[in-house]
């Protein structure tokens, strides 16, 4: 999954859903409050690589400039750090920008493309209130297609190795709070969120 920041929606951009849903879930809600993991026990503890859209770029320039060791059809994984990590991990950081608090899965937990469809009013006051770009929840954000795929039905460890990119040289790591802050901020200087 890569994780980044688009200025003109894509439904595919988990980034953007959950910006867009914690950025709403917290005026409704509050700061401080606790948000449920919208998947389930198994999806929350599974492994994965995420790969921000800055190392892609970085390692894709870095490869670019050393035809002699990364060129000749090589192919490459891309992540941000060898060394997996799970949504119990990354979902309390992603929630704490937002100034929430997130939670583990529950039965009952609200799902990011419903919960902004259902709250659409609210969502278009506090986009006036912050001259916010309204376009962003008029796409296919309303579909929670992909956001239910990566959060609730991938119940399957996603691990890559990242030898072949060590292996040429490239080095360079972000964690969880650096990758999706980095988005989320970006989000935020587009006038997306608040």
């Amino acid at each position: 999954m890569v994780v980044g920041f688009v200025p003109n929606n894509n439904a595919h951009c988990l980034a953007q859903i959950l910006a867009i849903y914690l950025s709403l879930y917290m005026h409704l809600n509050g700061k401080g409050s606790a948000v449920p993991f919208p998947g389930n026990d198994k999806s929350w503890t599974i492994s994965s690589n995420d790969s921000s859209q800055d190392i892609v770029a970085r390692f894709s320039i870095y490869a670019a400039l050393r035809p002699e060791k990364a060129g000749g059809g090589r192919a490459f994984n891309v992540a941000d750090r060898a060394k997996p990590s799970s949504w119990s991990t990354k979902w309390p950081i992603i929630c704490s920008f937002f100034g929430l608090k997130g939670t583990g899965p529950a039965t009952d937990a609200p799902q990011p493309g419903p919960y902004i469809q259902e709250h659409r009013e609210a969502w278009i006051q506090l986009a006036q209130e912050h001259q916010l770009r309204l376009e962003s929840l008029d796409n296919e954000l309303a579909n929670p297609g992909f956001q239910k795929y990566i959060m609730q039905l991938f119940t399957f460890d996603r691990v890559m190795s990242l030898e072949a990119m060590r292996e040429v040289g490239f080095a360079e790591e972000a964690d969880e709070k650096t990758t999706w802050f980095c988005a989320f901020n970006r989000f935020r200087e587009a006038k997306i969120i608040p």
